[in-house]
């Protein structure tokens, strides 16, 4: 498996596997410190919140490029797993005796190799599901007629290994491929309602005055959504709400659990995914919609929508 674009870092030509797994190690050591200073035995953060610290701060960098690390060795991947068991016990203040299934079953977090091979599968099913003349497509359809060797040479040997451990679908519909046409103008992402300062250092009146002020810029004709997601402590039972308002003076409110073990963004973002959900229906339904404005008060998610 030839891959075209990809990161000079792990996957230099002659770069063995067992050297890239030792790059990850030592790129996150710096990281897993951090998370020793946050965790004392009687001060420090919470549980929860060292959770969301390895979660989003730690693991990603363990799987960095998941699927071709599957052509790694398994003692070259037992480094990472280490990786993650340290942390784990220093997420619950574990003993070293501690068993491995019980921090990972305590901490909710999956074994990587398990992350691993779902992460491949996943890959395999969007090449599937580009559709027939695809190079992504081509190349998984005729690595399925070649002969097999015993010796793992490409990412996709481990996926063939995990197609008969599981029932993968054979009715595969492709993806939806998104276009814009010149009726559907791209959408907008507006970062600013006005002139205002910090949340905590802005009068409420004036707050809520700009805020109605945006809203009353848009005709009767948008659908307008409003969305919120929040965390308790910003680690943990997460929540999202939406409320509607369509043209034809109708309204839809959806809300729902995101997690357990979770953070304030993903709780926006989730808002904000719902939401696109709920207007997708709306369309399939035969609702005729101008224009749909999204509101919400997540400013990085609204910079990260800027940016893509």
């Amino acid at each position: 498996m030839r891959v075209s674009m990809c990161s000079k870092r792990l996957l230099d030509k002659g770069k063995e596997a067992s050297r890239s797994i030792t790059t990850l190690t030592n790129s996150v050591r710096e990281r897993t410190r951090i998370l020793q200073k946050l965790a004392g035995t009687n001060w420090g953060a919470t549980p929860q919140s060292l959770r969301t610290i390895y979660v989003s701060f730690i693991r990603p960098v363990l799987e960095y490029a998941n699927p071709v690390l599957n052509l790694a060795s398994q003692t070259s991947l037992g480094k990472l797993d280490r990786v993650q068991n340290a942390a784990l016990r220093l997420v619950l203040g574990a003993l070293r005796s501690t068993p491995i299934a019980i921090l990972e079953l305590e901490t909710g977090c999956e074994p990587l190799g398990l992350r691993r091979g779902e992460q491949t599968v996943y890959a395999q099913e969007r090449y599937l599901r580009t559709g027939e003349g695809a190079p992504s497509n081509i190349m998984v359809e005729d690595f399925a007629t070649q002969q097999r060797r015993i010796k793992k040479a490409s990412v996709l040997n481990v996926v063939f290994d995990l197609s008969r451990k599981y029932s993968m679908p054979t009715d595969r519909a492709p993806l939806p491929v998104p276009t814009c046409t010149p009726e559907t103008p791209p959408p907008v992402t507006s970062l600013y309602i006005g002139p205002i300062g910090r949340k905590d250092e802005t009068c409420p009146l004036a707050m809520r005055a700009l805020a109605l002020e945006t809203i009353a810029r848009f005709g009767r004709e948008c659908a307008i959504a409003y969305t919120d997601g929040s965390s308790t402590g910003g680690t943990g039972n997460g929540g999202y709400g939406i409320y509607f308002l369509w043209p034809d003076g109708s309204t839809t409110r959806k809300c729902g659990p995101v997690g357990e073990w979770t953070c304030s963004y993903e709780c926006e973002l989730t808002a904000v995914t719902e939401c696109l959900r709920v207007v997708i229906e709306k369309q399939r339904e035969g609702a005729a919609l101008p224009s749909v404005v999204i509101l919400t008060d997540c400013r990085p998610l609204e910079d990260q929508e800027a940016k893509t």
